[in-house]
């Protein structure tokens, strides 16, 4: 069982101390000096390597449940062996006008659109 604060201090973590290179070669850490460190339980998660942290989460009986999954949709996981051609399209505009179709559909839809401000890979400036 992963606690929500669990994930929270991962991805914090991978936020805050990412290497930084200086022109005289010494690498340094962003917010993590002698002063100030995170704990070290921390330092084993990498960030984009480490799929399982967030999959332990969402795919928790109590969790599933909270946002709604129906228990006949699989489990959560990174990623998913789909067609090439349905993945994210790489297109000026990005997903939008994707995402702007879904929402005029006749179809009863329900949509969850997960991301964050630390998130790197999809923050909440691209969904914007």
């Amino acid at each position: 069982h992963i606690s929500r604060e669990q994930i929270d201090r991962r991805l914090l973590k991978s936020a805050l101390n990412r290497p930084l290179h200086s022109s005289q070669g010494s690498s340094l850490r962003l917010f993590e000096t002698k002063h100030l460190s995170l704990p070290d339980f921390l330092d084993s998660y990498v960030p984009c390597e480490d799929e399982s942290t967030l999959a332990d989460y969402l795919n928790q009986p109590n969790v599933r449940n909270a946002i709604h999954v129906p228990k006949v949709i699989e489990d959560w996981a990174v990623c998913r062996e789909i067609p090439y051609e349905i993945q994210y399209p790489m297109m000026e505009g990005g997903l939008a006008p994707q995402i702007k179709s879904l929402i005029s559909s006749k179809r009863n839809l329900t949509l969850l659109v997960y991301n964050g401000d630390i998130d790197s890979i999809c923050n909440f400036l691209g969904d914007e």
